[in-house]
């Protein structure tokens, strides 16, 4: 019986050669199109070909660290490794104003929300806020960014929108003070009227992501963590990367 091996990397199908087993019996071949190397058969589940991206989708998807070692039959290291990594969604602005940045000169956006919503590192005493603006008629995500409620965190936010060349002409918001110390007021709508997108859009973030519920033992337990499962979930589920 003739076997048809692709390569997990490139697809090369015609190209795979045998190359001799591992140490555990498992056929290892080499496409001679990518020169990689790879195996048809694992001991381990997290070398299988898909797990790590089973690993990032349960944990924006109400799973907790126990939760994905237990369902894939992974290490806690392997979950941590993978997540930590993937966390390559700096604080910043979706693929769609990416695009258009390169069309025009400025992104313009007449009327944006913005809100933060808290959460804790460790302890309560620690918390760990995300500060983000979505675009009042589209519902998109424009920027975002972590840390403290504080003017310099939201500070970081405007230079965020600044070095991207996005102006936004009517801010909607609550009333925290770091509103009117860092913006004019003339640009500030205050009410919570003007915010329901943005305050559904928490609920989003505290239905799917098991760390930020209100009453769980699932907390973050380092900043690097629970920054890189947000930014995760804002770079898959909003900007689409």
């Amino acid at each position: 019986v003739q076997i048809t091996v692709a390569c997990p990397s490139c697809g090369e199908v015609e190209k795979v050669i045998k190359i001799g087993k591992s140490k555990h019996g498992h056929q290892r071949c080499r496409c001679l199109a990518c020169r990689k190397t790879f195996q048809l058969g694992y001991e381990y589940e997290a070398c299988k070909t898909g797990i790590k991206e089973r690993i990032l989708d349960m944990s924006i998807n109400g799973s907790g660290v126990w939760d994905t070692v237990r369902v894939l039959g992974v290490g806690k290291s392997t979950v941590l490794r993978t997540i930590k990594k993937s966390g390559r969604a700096k604080n910043g602005q979706s693929g769609h104003f990416e695009a258009q940045e390169q069309e025009t000169a400025k992104v313009r956006i007449k009327r944006a929300e913005a809100d933060e919503f808290w959460s804790f590192v460790g302890k309560k005493s620690e918390p760990r806020w995300t500060w983000y603006l979505i675009d009042h008629d589209t519902g998109e995500i424009i920027a975002f960014v972590l840390g403290r409620r504080t003017d310099a965190t939201f500070r970081r936010l405007l230079k965020l929108l600044k070095d991207n060349r996005i102006r936004v002409k009517l801010w909607l918001c609550d009333d925290w003070g770091a509103y009117p110390r860092c913006l004019s007021t003339k640009k500030i709508l205050v009410g919570k009227d003007n915010t329901q997108s943005i305050e559904r859009k928490n609920l989003d973030f505290r239905t799917r992501i098991k760390r930020l519920q209100r009453r769980t033992i699932g907390f973050s337990k380092s900043i690097q963590m629970h920054d890189a499962v947000i930014s995760l979930f804002i770079n898959r589920v909003f900007f689409k990367t």
